[in-house]
């Protein structure tokens, strides 16, 4: 259950908030959860991609499911409050390798979310806005709490 200041951020979603709301993400394996926050303003976004790139992908529905599309959509909302992309603090949190047996026996390279923790780092850094802390790899899953009061992610880490 939920308290009235939390805020749940579905897979293939973002949600935009202020102090002193709590963004949540569950759930994430291979997925990746990005933090954006205005520390001087207090104002943040949560976001749930699961694939790195849109024009490499033939699949339909959401296109928030793609880090690309995900991240400039938040971008434009900062924009909307007149935040530039230096003046935000991002962290990135999953990207785990859920089933490495299966990654080995296919032998596909890199695993999925290796490709999601290395687009979000690249997108970021061509956008100026700087990634100060990260969570991620492994093969477990995670949940997210981004308190927009104080900026904190908190990761539980779920083995």
């Amino acid at each position: 259950m939920l308290n009235s200041n939390e805020i749940l951020v579905d897979m293939a979603s973002f949600s935009f908030g202020s102090s002193p709301q709590i963004l949540l993400a569950r759930g994430l394996g291979s997925c990746v959860a990005i933090s954006f926050y205005n520390q001087k303003r207090k104002i943040g976004a949560l976001c749930h991609a699961m694939l790195p790139d849109s024009h490499e992908s033939t699949i339909q529905g959401s296109p928030m499911r793609f880090i690309d599309k995900i991240i400039a959509q938040v971008l434009a909302n900062f924009e909307l409050k007149q935040v530039k992309p230096n003046e935000i603090e991002a962290k990135i949190i999953g990207g785990s390798n859920m089933f490495p047996f299966l990654h080995e026996e296919v032998k596909i390279a890199p695993a999925m979310g290796e490709r999601n923790v290395a687009m979000a780092k690249a997108l970021l850094k061509e956008h100026g806005v700087v990634v100060i802390g990260q969570d991620v790899g492994g093969n477990y899953g995670r949940s997210v709490r981004f308190n927009l009061d104080t900026g904190i992610v908190t990761v539980e880490k779920k083995i």
